[in-house]
């Protein structure tokens, strides 16, 4: 019987040199399909961005759209445009009378004391009590401490 001795150097040159290309070729397949993979979540991210950027978009315009209409709706009230006529046409109804409220109505009723005293003293007129109806109102809007 004979034997056969093995040695540990019996591959042949050429199967290592096509192992090495194959694994070579593996590895840069591999990296190319990394590469793509990443390209292509970064492109999903960035048009899930988009996205939620436009939604936030389309909700500002949809407020700012609301809020124009409650507008559109006041302006074409009746409300609206009554008020509108009194301020800047000086128009009034019919049935009503106008009160004008001037600093020499306030004063037309004080003597000439406390005339004296008020020019003297500005925080004198608050002591000073309304007296009639127009001042009466006045101080209860804007004036309490001459109630």
């Amino acid at each position: 019987m004979r034997r056969k001795v093995y040695s540990k150097n019996t591959s042949k040159p050429k199967n290592n040199i096509k192992n090495s290309l194959l694994s070579l070729a593996l590895i840069g397949v591999i990296i190319f399909l990394g590469v793509r993979i990443f390209h292509i979540f970064k492109i999903k991210y960035d048009r899930e961005l988009e996205k939620q950027a436009l939604i936030k978009q389309v909700e500002r315009i949809k407020q700012d759209t609301a809020s124009l209409e409650s507008i559109k709706e006041y302006i074409s009230s009746s409300a609206y445009q009554e008020r509108e006529a009194k301020q800047r046409l000086d128009l009034k109804k019919p049935e009503e009378e106008v009160l004008m409220i001037t600093p020499g109505s306030i004063t037309a009723n004080l003597s000439n004391d406390e005339l004296i005293s008020i020019l003297r003293d500005p925080k004198a007129e608050k002591r000073i009590p309304a007296q009639t109806n127009p001042e009466r109102w006045w101080a209860f809007f804007f004036d309490k401490d001459r109630l």
